[in-house]
């Protein structure tokens, strides 16, 4: 059985891939924005994706990150509409 990634790597990836920028991401996680390419680098790791393309420093998800992204962000919407409830 594989291992999933970690909750905290996945929810920095999902933020990100919604907000699309990783200070926006650290600002609505409550940490850094090294916390957050950290959590980045290692859902990448988790994974065994290239999920996101650093260009000098700006970051981007990849065709695969995008499709990753949106085969995650239904379990994340369905939490936020739960905590909203």
């Amino acid at each position: 059985m594989q291992k999933l990634p970690s909750m905290r790597a996945l929810q920095a990836f999902e933020s990100f891939g919604r907000l699309g920028s990783a200070t926006a991401t650290a600002a609505e996680l409550g940490v850094t924005v090294g916390a957050i390419s950290q959590q980045l680098r290692k859902v990448e790791a988790e994974v065994g994706l290239r999920l996101v393309e650093r260009r000098g420093k700006s970051i981007a998800l990849t065709t695969r990150g995008r499709q990753y992204h949106s085969d995650i962000k239904a379990a994340f919407d369905a939490l936020r509409a739960a905590q909203s409830k």
